[in-house]
């Protein structure tokens, strides 16, 4: 004999090795995309004090949109693949214990990207006043200037 009981079934050891990985690296990608966001916010404050590129503070915008929805992402999606792997891999309650936590961070998530989605596309601009457009001033009579 091997020195087991007879009757216990005796577990692979890749599940367990591979939640610990996959939560790891859940936790690690969270951490650089907060990263790198928070590093865009720092560039963006530091440009606004010298910066009047119009382009360059465009890329920046898109870039905090982009890592945003990543965030949102990342934040659901880590769970939810480290619980099917747990699910596969027979852990039962730890599959378990990564769906509920997945449930509400899909939730958080969901929300996060709509939020962002619609930031990003904030829609039709007004179209310019016409030329000669007269624009009374506070405390004025509303009259324009010839007229």
């Amino acid at each position: 004999m091997d020195g087991m009981p007879t009757g216990v079934r005796q577990r692979p050891g890749w599940p367990g090795a591979a939640v610990l990985l996959l939560t790891l690296a859940w936790l690690a990608a969270l951490v650089l995309v907060a990263y790198l966001y928070i590093g865009v916010g720092l560039e963006s404050w530091a440009a606004s004090y010298n910066d009047a590129d119009e382009a360059a503070a465009a890329d920046r915008v898109q870039r905090s949109y982009t890592l945003a929805m990543y965030f949102c992402l990342t934040l659901f999606v880590g769970p939810v693949l480290t619980a099917v792997v747990a699910a596969v891999g027979g852990l039962r309650r730890t599959a378990i214990g990564y769906g509920v936590v997945a449930v509400p961070l899909a939730g958080l998530a969901l929300a996060g990207c709509a939020l962002t989605v619609r930031d990003a596309d904030p829609g039709p601009q007004a179209p310019p006043p016409p030329p000669g457009h007269c624009v009374p001033l506070s405390g004025s009579d509303n009259r324009c200037p010839g007229g």
